[in-house]
């Protein structure tokens, strides 16, 4: 940078050891004062606040020496906030910027939205040795004497804005059939897709069901939109049904292991034979209070003898007492009636669940059906679809061929108007002579090997500099014209060249 701002805010040079700040970010900036390169600014630790800013050369130093001060380095803020630096900013708000390293379209593109009124001045020293440059009006004169000239002059060239027309409709109608084709291909892809899906129904229809009863875990394959629609168009019908079912089953496995849990409680207890039936020995306080009624008592004294007293429970207050002494008592039950039950009770559940299992197995080929049926409609209508995307496609195409027929034909008007201008009788020839040395005098053409082809998109005026006194103006493709740097600084302000 030629200019940092001090602590008022005002455009200061680069001297040793003074201390600047960036006019775009305010961070402080260094003072590069050697013996070499002319003196200027730069961030600390090579930190650059504006990604729109390139290293500066000495060209870029001379060149903007060559304006005022306060027209060089200026903050231009857009109406979202975004800053950047200008090179050169004129009292009549053009933007001046120099570009020496190569650049993208984009960054074209972007940067003449944001400057608005700009030119671009390209140093072109680096590759001069590509540009081939042709002066017209030698170009012209010897056409003339060789009676193969074209007539030239300022005017725009004879059917120029039919040609332009044409032109943009082949731009345009080749987007379009672009659109169509990337369309067409979309529409092949959902029908593999589709297909796919058919050609893996079995296991389609599981992973839905487990998504259905929350055990579903993710799969790319659910991402894909057309799927996502027959899944929603299932989802509402089976999802709760299925669910339903699958949530009956736990419940009938959980009241199975219950059961389950129970006989095996059961058969933990030693067996005791009272008066020819088996009973089980269970803790005082493994019988409830609405049972006590089945308790059979033997004192633990008389359990070996050969006829043990039985005792049994007619109240609940008699089953309380022993309570109290329960240590010297043995509690049986008899639990036969209470295992014969449980088992039942696990046949039943066996039963339901086998019902639910056929009832589960019934709906998968419902829902295969179904599925089926939407894919095949799927692809009926993705197959119809592409028909009426090539019948588009098709009058699209004869849509091109008269654009370009089109072209050809005012291309043809303009080349058979031009050709009228060379059978000028001789007397108009040096006549044309004085005119060509007169309308262009100073103006070009050049080829320009290797030519990054970013600068197609620029619609700002672009110079370029050589390395001489004067720059060449792109004033239109393939063609320059010369001006004097005294010249161009003179007018500078101007908006068109």
């Amino acid at each position: 940078m030629n200019f940092a701002i001090d602590t008022d805010g005002i455009k200061i040079k680069p001297e040793p050891n003074k201390k600047g700040f960036c006019q775009l970010c305010g961070g402080p900036l260094i003072a590069h004062c050697g013996q070499i390169y002319s003196w200027h600014w730069k961030h600390q630790a090579d930190r650059d606040c504006d990604p729109w800013h390139e290293n500066e050369t000495k060209w870029h130093r001379d060149w903007k020496s060559r304006f005022p001060e306060n027209w060089q380095e200026v903050i231009l803020e857009n109406e979202f906030g975004e800053k950047h630096i200008a090179d050169i900013k004129t009292v009549t708000n053009t933007v001046i910027e120099f570009q020496n390293s190569p650049i993208s379209s984009a960054t074209i593109e972007v940067r003449e939205a944001f400057y608005g009124q700009m030119i671009w001045v390209v140093n072109a020293t680096p590759f001069v040795e590509r540009l081939d440059i042709r002066s017209i009006v030698t170009t012209k004169l010897r056409d003339i004497d060789s009676q193969y000239s074209y007539a030239s002059s300022l005017e725009p060239d004879p059917y120029d804005s039919e040609i332009k027309l044409a032109q943009k409709a082949i731009t345009d109608t080749n987007r379009n059939i672009s659109n169509i084709e990337k369309a067409i291909e979309k529409v092949h892809s959902e029908i593999n897709l589709f297909t796919k899906t058919l050609q893996q129904i079995d296991s389609t229809i599981e992973l839905l069901i487990n998504k259905w009863n929350q055990r579903y875990k993710g799969s790319n394959f659910y991402n894909e939109p057309p799927v996502t629609r027959i899944i929603g168009a299932l989802e509402n019908t089976y999802k709760l049904e299925i669910n339903s079912i699958l949530n009956q089953k736990l419940e009938l496995n959980n009241n199975r292991k219950v059961k389950e849990e129970l006989l095996r409680f059961i058969e933990s207890h030693k067996d005791i034979l009272i008066e020819g039936e088996m009973h089980k020995v269970i803790k005082y306080n493994g019988f409830t209070k609405e049972s006590f009624r089945n308790i059979k008592v033997i004192s633990k004294l008389e359990k070996d003898s050969l006829f043990p007293k039985i005792l049994r429970i007619n109240s609940e207050g008699e089953y309380l007492q022993y309570g109290y002494n329960q240590d010297k008592y043995i509690f049986a039950g008899d639990v036969s009636q209470l295992v014969l039950k449980t088992k039942l009770e696990i046949q039943n559940i066996e039963t339901d669940h086998q019902k639910l299992n056929e009832e589960f197995s019934k709906l998968k080929p419902r829902i295969g059906e179904e599925l089926q049926k939407i894919l095949s409609e799927g692809i009926d209508q993705s197959i119809a679809n592409i028909k009426k995307l090539e019948i588009d496609l098709n009058n699209l195409y004869s849509e091109l061929a008269k654009n370009i027929s089109d072209e050809h034909h005012f291309s043809r008007l303009q080349t058979q108007e031009t050709a009228k201008i060379q059978t000028e009788s001789e007397h108009e020839k040096q006549n044309k002579k004085l005119e060509i040395m007169k309308s262009f005098k100073g103006r070009y053409t050049y080829d320009w090997k290797h030519k990054r082809p970013s600068w197609r998109v620029a619609k700002a005026p672009i110079f370029i500099d050589i390395g001489e006194d004067y720059l060449f103006h792109i004033y239109r493709k393939g063609y320059l014209k010369k001006i004097t740097i005294d010249t161009f600084l003179r007018h500078y302000q101007r908006s068109k060249f």
